[in-house]
């Protein structure tokens, strides 16, 4: 009886980047929720807006961005879909002095940057071309060939 080893793919870098962003988009969802089962909803860690329709929507993208990270093309679509969603969000934020839905959008400074900051990584992550594998942009150290000594001791130049 053969077995056949299976065949594991390079992750691609948006694939990489999908999974910083669910991991982003859960952490944040379980601390708003940590946060609110010890009281009302309030500040999580004394700068975000925490609410429950907040919270609700990270885990919805987080475990949504877990589930497509399995393709590289079904995390570009997320990525760019999610990116634009929180860009809208925003934009919807800073235009309306009184918006309607005031759970779903950043409220404060530091939520305006924090939804800044996730939104440009999720638009970059899905311009990244498909051809970079998340083992390109390691941050591993290259590896150094050893140095090649002449008759007298010193390196060869």
């Amino acid at each position: 009886m053969e077995y056949r080893s299976a065949q594991h793919s390079i992750p691609t870098a948006t694939q990489g980047v999908a999974l910083w962003v669910a991991g982003a988009f859960i952490s944040l969802a379980c601390f708003g929720v940590a946060r609110m089962s010890i009281g009302t909803e309030g500040l999580l860690f004394g700068v975000f807006h925490v609410s429950v329709v907040g919270a609700i929507l990270q885990l919805a993208l987080g475990v949504t961005a877990l589930v497509m990270a399995g393709s590289a093309r079904h995390c570009r679509a997320f990525l760019a879909g999610a990116g634009l969603l929180m860009v809208v969000l925003l934009t919807y934020g800073q235009l309306d002095p009184a918006p309607v839905v005031a759970d779903l959008v950043p409220i404060g400074p530091a939520d305006v940057w924090l939804h800044v900051v996730l939104a440009l990584t999720m638009l970059v992550g899905a311009a990244l071309p498909a051809r970079i594998s998340w083992r390109t942009i390691s941050w591993r150290r290259p590896k150094m060939r050893p140095a090649v000594t002449g008759e007298n001791g010193r390196t060869a130049s």
